[in-house]
C-alpha cells in the first residue's frame, strides 16, 4: 500500500504537458505545487495595506535574475521603479512612492484616490533552471473616502458640544500610521486635533453662531491625502439662547389702551421659531375663537392671531404664548400680555352724549353725539331727542359691526391663502412671486372698495411683502449660490422696500462681475422680471 502511495505521488509531481523552447525542442514544464499572489487577484485593498506585491511558489526556491515585471495604474501609467526581490519562496515587488496626482503633492505607493492596478511577472525559475509561472492578475485600490452623516447640514443644535458621527471607507485610522483629524471653522487651525479611531467625535466648546466642522483622513506623517472624498464637513449653527418676545413688536402694545374691536393680534420673536407655537387670546377665562398663523419676518419668526368676531368694547384681553420652540430646540417661557379696548358710548345724567362712537370701517371718522345733538330743549323734545340719539348710536354700530367682520373674514381668507400658497409652491419660487403678486393686486381692489378698512390693508400688504422679500432671497440662494458680499449687501438693500426700480437693477447689475457671463445674464432676466412685476402692482 505503501509502495502505491509513493507511485501515485511521483506522477504527481513529474506529470504534465510538454513545454518547447523557441527552437522547438522539448523543455520541462513550469512546476510547483502551488502559487499564490498577495493581494490576491480582483480583491479591493486599502491605500496604506502594502508597499509591496507578492508571488508565492509553495515549496520552491524562486530564482529572479532573469525575471522582470511590469506594474501599470490606469491613473497613473506603466509605475517605474518597481524592484524584485526573494525572500523564502515568495517573490516580491516593491512599489516605489509616486506622485498620484494628490492636491497637496504628496506621493504614495498606492494612491488613496482610488485605482485599478494590473500586475506582470515573468522570467522567475526554480533552483534547477525550471521555469515558474504566475497569470497576470489585478487588484483594486479603494478609493479613501469619509462622510458626515450626522449632524444635518444647516442643522441647528442646542449645545456646544455636538457629537459628529461619520462614515470612513478603505482608510483605517491607527495609533501609529493613518489616523483622522477633525475641527472647525479653518483648517490647520489650532483648532484641529488628531483622531486615532472611526468612533463618533465630540466637538468641545463652541460658542453660539454658526461653525464649520469637518473630518478629514491624514496619512502617518499627519499629512492630508490631497482628494475631496478624503474630506468631509458640515456646516451647523450652535444656539445655546432660548428665544424671547421683542417687545417693541407686540400689537396691540403691552398695557395698551383705547384698542380698536377690529385689531389683529401679532408678536415677533427674537429668532425663527419651529411650528406648533400656540397664541390665545382670553378675557376674564374665555379663550376666544380665531386663526394663528406663523410667518417668517426677516429672520425672526412671528406669530399672529385673526378673531373670528369682532372684540368687545371697553374689556381687557389677555394674549398668551406657549409651546415656542426655536430652530435648535430651545424653549421660550410662557409669554403673557394684555391690552383694554376702546370703551363703550356712554350717556351722561343731563342726557348729553359726551362720548365719541368710532366706525370701525374707518378708523378716521368719528361722530361726535354733542354734534348730533345741536341743541338741548325741555321736556318732550330732550327726551325723544335722547332716545333718536340712541337708536342713531345702534344703527352705526350695528353696520359697522357686519362690515368689520366681512372685512376680517377677507383678511383671514388672505393669509390663509398665503400660507397655503407657501406649502404648495415652497420649491417653485418663481410661481410663488407671482401668485403674490397677484394677491397684492386682489389686496388694493378690496381696500379701493371699501372691502377692508385701511388697518387691514396694511396688515395683509405688510405679511404680503415679507413672503415675497423671503421668496425672492430664496431665489437668489437657489440660483447663484453665495455671492460677493457686495452685491449680497446691495440686494439686500434693494429688497428691503419691497419694489425693485430701473435704476436698483442697473445697479445691480454693475456689481455682479464675479458670476459668470451666463450667470449675470439670468440674474439680468430675474431682475427685470421682478421690475416688470413691481410696476405693475
Amino acid at each position: 500500500m505503501i509502495l502505491i502511495l509513493l507511485l501515485m505521488d511521483l506522477a504527481w509531481n513529474t506529470s504534465s504537458s510538454i513545454v518547447l523552447h523557441e527552437d522547438g525542442t522539448e523543455a520541462a514544464a513550469p512546476r510547483g505545487r502551488s502559487v499564490t499572489t498577495s493581494p490576491a487577484g480582483g480583491a479591493i485593498v486599502a491605500w496604506h495595506d502594502m508597499t509591496r506585491l507578492e508571488v508565492t511558489w509553495t515549496d520552491e526556491s524562486p530564482e529572479i535574475s532573469s525575471a522582470t515585471s511590469e506594474v501599470v495604474s490606469n491613473r497613473t501609467g506603466i509605475i517605474g521603479g518597481t524592484s524584485l526581490s526573494v525572500v523564502g519562496d515568495t517573490v516580491r515587488i516593491t512599489l516605489p512612492e509616486r506622485d498620484c496626482d494628490a492636491l497637496t503633492g504628496e506621493l504614495y505607493e498606492l494612491c488613496p484616490a482610488g485605482e485599478h492596478i494590473s500586475v506582470t511577472l515573468s522570467g522567475v525559475t526554480n533552483a534547477s533552471g525550471v521555469p515558474l509561472a504566475v497569470d497576470d492578475w489585478d487588484f483594486e485600490v479603494g478609493l479613501a473616502q469619509v462622510r458626515i452623516t450626522s449632524p444635518a447640514e444647516g442643522e441647528h443644535l442646542n449645545t456646544s458640544s455636538p457629537l459628529v458621527v461619520f462614515e470612513v471607507d478603505n482608510h483605517t485610522a491607527q495609533t501609529i500610521g493613518p489616523h483622522i483629524h477633525y475641527g472647525y471653522d479653518e483648517h490647520d487651525a489650532i483648532n484641529q486635533k488628531m483622531h486615532r479611531t472611526s468612533d463618533s467625535i465630540t466637538f468641545r466648546n463652541l460658542a453660539d453662531g454658526e461653525h464649520l466642522l469637518f473630518v478629514d483622513l491624514r496619512s502617518g506623517s499627519h499629512d492630508w491625502l490631497g482628494h475631496l472624498e478624503s474630506v468631509a464637513s458640515v456646516t451647523v449653527t450652535i444656539d445655546t439662547t432660548a428665544p424671547t418676545v421683542e417687545t417693541n413688536q407686540i400689537s396691540p402694545a403691552k398695557d395698551a389702551t383705547n384698542v380698536p374691536l377690529n385689531s389683529t393680534v401679532s408678536i415677533r420673536m427674537s429668532e425663527q421659531i419651529v411650528n406648533g407655537s400656540t397664541l390665545t387670546l382670553s378675557t376674564s377665562g374665555t379663550v376666544l375663537n380665531g386663526s394663528i398663523g406663523q410667518v417668517t419676518a426677516g429672520s425672526k419668526g412671528e406669530l399672529t392671531f385673526v378673531p373670528d368676531e369682532p372684540l368687545l368694547p371697553g374689556t381687557q384681553y389677555t394674549v398668551q404664548v406657549t409651546g415656542v420652540h426655536d430652530m435648535a430646540g430651545n424653549p421660550m417661557q410662557i409669554f403673557t400680555t394684555s391690552f383694554t379696548t376702546v370703551p363703550a358710548p356712554d350717556v351722561s345724567p343731563n342726557g348729553t352724549n359726551t362720548s365719541t362712537i368710532t366706525l370701525p370701517l374707518d378708523n378716521s371718522s368719528s361722530i361726535g353725539a354733542q354734534e348730533m345733538l345741536q341743541t338741548k330743549s325741555d321736556g318732550w323734545v330732550e327726551q325723544w331727542g335722547e332716545l333718536t340719539l340712541a337708536i342713531a348710536a345702534i344703527a352705526v354700530s350695528t353696520i359697522g359691526w357686519f362690515l368689520l367682520r366681512r372685512g376680517r373674514a377677507k383678511v383671514r381668507g388672505y393669509l390663509q391663502n398665503l400660507s397655503q400658497l407657501v406649502s404648495e409652491l415652497g420649491n417653485n419660487v418663481e410661481e410663488l412671486d407671482r401668485q403674490i403678486d397677484r394677491m397684492k393686486s386682489d389686496v388694493e381692489q378690496d381696500y379701493h372698495k371699501g372691502r377692508i378698512d385701511e388697518q387691514q390693508y396694511q396688515l395683509v400688504e405688510q405679511k404680503l411683502e415679507d413672503a415675497r422679500r423671503a421668496v425672492r432671497e430664496q431665489e437668489i440662494q437657489e440660483r447663484f449660490g453665495d455671492v460677493s458680499s457686495s452685491l449680497s449687501a446691495s440686494l439686500q438693500v434693494a429688497l428691503s422696500d419691497g419694489r425693485i426700480d430701473a435704476a436698483e437693477v442697473q445697479q445691480l447689475l454693475s456689481q455682479s462681475d464675479s458670476l459668470a457671463d451666463e450667470q449675470r445674464g439670468e440674474l439680468e432676466q430675474m431682475l427685470q422680471r421682478w421690475r416688470t412685476e413691481d410696476d405693475s402692482s
